[in-house]
């Protein structure tokens, strides 16, 4: 379950210096031609051709800048607003700003403390990530602010407190192998079994059948209708009389 709150206001359109922050998180590191750089978490996760976002990456002490374009497989969705292979991997790209972060385990996202959005993702970004005081790679969870603009530095994506919490057993993401089944927790036997105990689709048409209410339409006042009935049953019945013919005698 997730939750959050949705305003639509006016925002003054913020510009980041790209120049500032580049200086101060050194030389990046490049991708081979033609290439994509490997994100940290897929130590762990087996990402697809259009999850290769990430151009160059620059770690500074408490900051990185990273430079990132979806690949030929990727481009041309315009359905996406926010592209969820950009978001993803520009979010989660600078796990080394974690002060004695180790690619021994995965860390999951879990919350955003506040996103701005005021532009579309466009196929190039720039992802500049800030490491929050506190973040320690033995700690269960690491918070970021992360601004992601376009190339020139427009900002398009604002993200307040991005948390993330690490996985000490990340073998709960392994996929069963050689045709094995993992077995199942008492939780997961227990909903296997619920669907056993219901009804089948005819029995289920007919039980809601015989649930709702009797429907009237009518292209008269309901309500009138139903007073001068009332009304008509309080009055006394009328007795209609007939007086005895004449008959002749024969």
């Amino acid at each position: 379950m997730a939750e959050a709150d949705l305003a639509l206001i006016p925002l003054e359109q913020p510009q980041l210096d790209l120049a500032g922050i580049r200086s101060r998180c050194g030389v990046p590191r490049h991708a081979a031609e033609g290439g994509k750089l490997r994100s940290a978490q897929e130590a762990h996760l087996k990402l697809g051709p259009r999850w290769r976002v990430l151009d160059t990456r620059a770690l500074g002490q408490v900051e990185g800048i990273a430079d990132l374009s979806l690949p030929k497989a990727g481009r041309g969705e315009s359905d996406h607003q926010l592209h969820p292979a950009l978001a993803d991997i520009a979010t989660g790209w600078a796990m080394e700003l974690i002060p004695g972060y180790k690619p021994t385990n995965l860390w999951v996202p879990v919350s955003y403390a506040r996103v701005r959005v005021h532009h579309p993702l466009s196929a190039r970004i720039v992802s500049w990530v800030r490491s929050a005081s506190g973040n320690r790679g033995d700690g269960e969870s690491a918070s970021f602010d992360i601004t992601l603009a376009t190339p020139d530095g427009r900002v398009c994506v604002d993200i307040e407190g991005f948390s993330i919490r690490r996985l000490t057993d990340s073998g709960v993401l392994d996929a069963p192998r050689d045709g094995q089944t993992q077995p199942l927790s008492p939780a997961e036997e227990r909903l296997q079994h619920n669907p056993s105990q219901g009804i089948l689709p005819d029995e289920g048409a007919e039980a809601f059948a015989r649930a709702l209410p009797q429907v009237v339409v009518s292209s008269l006042d309901l309500d009138a209708l139903t007073l001068q009935a009332a009304a008509s049953s309080a009055e006394p019945r009328a007795t209609q009389k007939f007086e005895r013919p004449q008959l002749d005698a024969g």
